[in-house]
């Protein structure tokens, strides 16, 4: 019997970037990057939420035909994207990052039906999801030298999640990704002949007329 047999297998860690390697026992899925902490977070005000959550309603009943069940979204992702803001969003820091099962617990929907609502939350420009992976580290007993050592890993971590208006939405209502180009509010000029109508414009200036021609005379 091998004397490290009680031992748990060590892998040498062959794979560092986020494409898994053949060899590599760790698979990390597509576009996968390393979490670098907070750097994928957008804070939100409150009335943002809110605003979010109308146009993909609105967007879900502009694009439901006549006798479907759904429209572009469905409801199940409109449940997804409730729970995304109003329970899961820290708004003050922007921080959005739970995982399939605590979407799966405040939902009660199966994990596929999770991942079908979130990718068609993304498609549409709600969400921007970083599928992150992270260096986690282990200590693992060795007995022969009796003493702890340190095995690092590369394992994938929860999703996280930036949301904004859905993209047809955007030249109205701004983008929350790009504050310095929201579109400003129409506003009324200062300018009186700008606010009254025509007829009470022109006789204002036949008025003016006849006043300096009088004072000329």
């Amino acid at each position: 019997m091998s004397l490290f047999a009680h031992l748990p297998p060590i892998t040498p860690m062959t794979c560092e970037s986020p494409r898994a390697m053949e060899k590599c026992p760790y698979r990390f899925r597509r576009g996968s990057v390393f979490d670098r902490g907070g750097e994928f977070y957008r804070p939100l005000p409150t009335e943002a939420r809110a605003l979010v959550m109308d146009r993909a309603e609105t967007l879900e009943r502009r694009t439901k035909g006549k006798g479907q069940r759904d429209g572009v979204l469905g409801q199940s992702a409109l449940m997804v994207l409730r729970a995304l803001l109003f329970h899961f969003l820290d708004t003050k820091s922007g921080k959005l990052d739970p995982s399939y099962k605590q979407i799966k617990t405040q939902t009660g929907f199966c994990v596929q039906t999770i991942a079908v609502a979130l990718k068609r939350l993304e498609r549409a420009g709600i969400l921007e999801i970083q599928r992150r992976i992270a260096r986690k580290a282990y200590k693992v007993w060795s007995e022969l030298s009796r003493r702890f050592f340190e095995l690092v890993q590369v394992e994938q971590i929860t999703n996280a999640y930036m949301v904004n208006v859905p993209v047809p939405d955007r030249t109205k209502f701004g983008d929350l990704g790009m504050p310095l180009f929201k579109p400003k509010p129409d506003t009324f000029s200062d300018s009186t002949s700008q606010r009254e109508s025509t007829s009470r414009f022109l006789h204002r200036v036949r008025t003016a007329k006849w006043r300096i021609a009088l004072q000329g005379g």
